[in-house]
């Protein structure tokens, strides 16, 4: 465990920590557990994710800060996060891009390479590591066969999905068999963008193929991915369907968490018909079902409005997200120091370590 504490919290839980997938050793270990011919199809140099923004997102300063180094190796990832930033513990996630693999077995296979894959190299032997199971939605019933599999590892808290890639969007009925078996199972549902992702999706949105730089595909695809996430879950009550399912969204911005809120309550207030399922608001749903990560953090002129912001929200409900590693990542300390300086310290030890060993149902 690390040692270095940050000035309002005991502990520091990071929700939202990257690890490689692209390196050839990682394809390798990858492939060896897949049938032919999608093993070879992995191997395939040619067979990899193009787009036309940058694919190296990773620091390039400093021997521990190439993605080599930080995310490559645990061990790495436990001396640059936990030693080096005051990391108590670190929930690991993979974020493949399963639903943009063309055939749908091949994504099924890959599915339960990568999870076991991750245990074997980056949560076994590793106390302090927890990890988010990575899903694809192309077949939700065998989705949901891998849910089952998973969830007697320990080291597996959640499930992920990377928003956006999916045929539908998430609410649509087809998925919830997800959605059932992630609540048979008492495993959060967690969904993380990737503008990466959206630069080759080849469903939705068509208009991110327009974008002229990569600030504005990074600026628009995280929160616009998880604004049609919300309100997909919400207007074909999946939340009311699935009631002990709780949502993580990671790297949305928390701007458009009082947005949808209160737009969702008007919207279903006037249309009371299409959602004859749900018994409470909207915004009742996301108070008590959803969380929020940090990273990105608004960075208003004014630090008062982002605290006006989080009492919108509820401290209850966000996590603390380094998106480590990252090259806009943030760092706990600076994260307490810089932008929740107005909050309570009950708040902030909510924030960066109670909320999420909660929802994660970790016992330290």
């Amino acid at each position: 465990m690390a040692t270095q504490q940050t000035k309002a919290s005991q502990l520091v839980v990071d929700a939202d920590v990257h690890t490689a997938y692209r390196t050839p050793e990682i394809r390798q270990d990858i492939a060896d557990r897949m049938d032919e011919p999608y093993r070879s199809w992995l191997l395939d140099d040619s067979d990899v994710y193009y787009s036309p923004y940058p694919l190296d997102s990773f620091p390039k300063q400093g021997e521990s800060t190439t993605e080599d180094v930080v995310v490559h190796s645990p061990d790495a990832i436990e001396r640059d996060l936990c030693e080096g930033f005051g990391v108590d513990v670190a929930i690991l996630n993979s974020l493949q891009k399963l639903d943009l693999i063309p055939s749908r077995e091949r994504a099924v296979q890959e599915m339960r390479a990568v999870n076991d894959m991750f245990v074997d190299r980056f949560l076994d032997d590793h106390e302090q590591f927890y990890g988010l199971a990575m899903l694809t939605t192309q077949k939700p019933d065998k989705t949901a066969e891998e849910i089952d599999r998973i969830a007697s590892e320990d080291s597996f808290v959640g499930v992920m999905l990377a928003n956006g890639d999916s045929d539908k969007p998430i609410g649509d009925p087809r998925y919830d068999a997800i959605f059932r078996a992630a609540e048979d199972n008492d495993m959060p549902v967690c969904f993380h963008s990737s503008s990466v992702g959206y630069a080759n999706s080849r469903r939705f949105p068509f208009l991110y193929n327009d974008l002229q730089n990569y600030g504005e595909l990074h600026m628009l695809a995280h929160p616009f991915a998880h604004i049609t996430d919300v309100t997909s879950l919400i207007m074909n009550q999946t939340v009311e369907k699935f009631p002990d399912v709780e949502y993580v969204f990671l790297e949305q911005d928390l701007g458009i968490v009082p947005l949808l809120m209160y737009r969702l309550n008007r919207e279903t207030v006037q249309n009371p018909s299409e959602v004859p399922l749900l018994d409470k608001a909207p915004e009742e749903y996301i108070r008590e079902q959803f969380y929020w990560g940090t990273q990105p953090l608004p960075e208003p002129l004014n630090n008062q409005d982002l605290t006006a912001m989080i009492d919108l929200i509820g401290a209850e409900n966000i996590l603390f997200t380094s998106d480590h590693p990252h090259n806009d990542f943030d760092d706990p300390t600076s994260v307490i120091d810089r932008y929740l300086t107005r909050l309570s310290d009950e708040d902030v030890d909510k924030i960066m370590y109670e909320n999420a060993l909660d929802v994660f149902d970790i016992k330290l």
